[in-house]
């Protein structure tokens, strides 16, 4: 009898709502072992040769992330095992009859890349670490993001609860980036770093009027003003992410990049009404599903678009049918993803 590699682990992320994000210099061993890891081997090749690829929307960036990440990976143990377990999480989506190993691959390396950086490393974030720092979240929130959509949930609270985690995680990213944006772009992404700000904010955009529907059911719905800025308040942002989106060639939408920007720029605020279950909420949440659906080609995400439009039907009912008209016209197996309400 063998004792299996990744044994059956259970991954942190499925519960995970705030990572205290702190790093200090890696101590390497000076001993050599000549024992290999055939499985790990694997996990890394199909990182650096498919999953690599997948997160950026041209070749010159794909090849400078991957440079980077793997670089980083060699001197930081705890994102060599992150690299690893989004490999695995990818194989297992890719390879349906060893779908089990490689989750159990992927929870056993997502729990050991989370101890290692937050026990292993306890110095605060500065400019020598911070690019570390910026490639662990970066991994480690794809994970939890593939891993909201493809667990199966016994309810709606369960989806959401785990969902809002992810939420959370995501704007922790964006407090690291906004806050170390200067010393980050002298590092090696600052160029694609420039690049995504050129896109998203210096460029102008058509606007498609894909939120403006919704704008106006709110604007005259029977809402607490409160509730009505906060939801309008994401609607825009919504909407302005959406006209980059439409700006992004047909290449990019089957890469995850620019996928996180709404979730990364939400407000505690409006969080805070998705955790209320609150109808209101959960619609503007519903146009998102359309930004999903877009970039199904995905690995990442595949379904997600459907999968989180349905909870919120199933959740609202025939009540709220009106308000989710257009997303459900668009999410659906014959919907087009261009498709801007009438």
């Amino acid at each position: 009898m063998t004792t299996p590699l990744f044994g059956e682990a259970k991954s942190p992320l499925n519960n995970i709502q705030r990572v205290d994000f702190c790093v200090s210099d890696t101590v390497h061993s000076e001993t050599f072992s000549s024992n290999v890891n055939i499985d790990h081997l694997e996990l890394l090749y199909h990182y650096e040769h498919e999953t690599c690829k997948t997160v950026m929307r041209d070749q010159s960036h794909i090849d400078v992330f991957r440079h980077t990440m793997l670089n980083h990976a060699f001197a930081r143990p705890f994102l060599m095992q992150a690299i690893l377990a989004c490999s695995a999480l990818h194989l297992s989506l890719k390879r349906p009859d060893k779908a089990k190993f490689y989750r159990n691959a992927a929870a056993t390396l997502q729990s050991s890349a989370l101890e290692g950086f937050q026990s292993v490393f306890p110095h605060a974030i500065d400019s020598s670490n911070v690019l570390d720092v910026v490639l662990f979240q970066h991994v480690i929130a794809l994970q939890v993001f593939c891993d909201t959509f493809t667990t199966d949930h016994e309810d709606f609270n369960s989806f959401l609860e785990q969902l809002v985690g992810c939420i959370r995680l995501l704007r922790g990213f964006n407090e690291v980036l906004s806050t170390w944006w200067k010393d980050l772009e002298q590092t090696e992404i600052g160029m694609m770093m420039q690049t995504s700000h050129w896109h998203t904010v210096e460029t102008p955009h058509p606007n498609l009027g894909e939120c403006a529907r919704l704008q106006n059911l709110i604007d005259a719905a029977d809402l607490s003003a409160t509730s009505i800025e906060i939801c309008q308040e994401s609607l825009s942002k919504l909407q302005y992410y959406f006209n980059a989106e439409n700006g992004l060639g047909e290449t990019s939408m089957n890469s995850t990049n620019m996928l996180f920007s709404w979730l990364i720029s939400v407000s505690v605020d409006f969080t805070v009404l998705l955790e209320q279950r609150r109808p209101e909420a959960l619609v503007v949440l519903a146009y998102y599903a359309v930004v999903l659906h877009r970039r199904r080609g995905s690995w990442a995400v595949d379904e997600a678009g459907e999968k989180l439009l349905k909870h919120i039907k199933n959740h609202l009912g025939k009540p709220w049918e009106e308000w989710l008209a257009w997303p459900s016209s668009v999410v659906s197996p014959t919907g087009s993803a261009a498709v801007t309400p009438a």
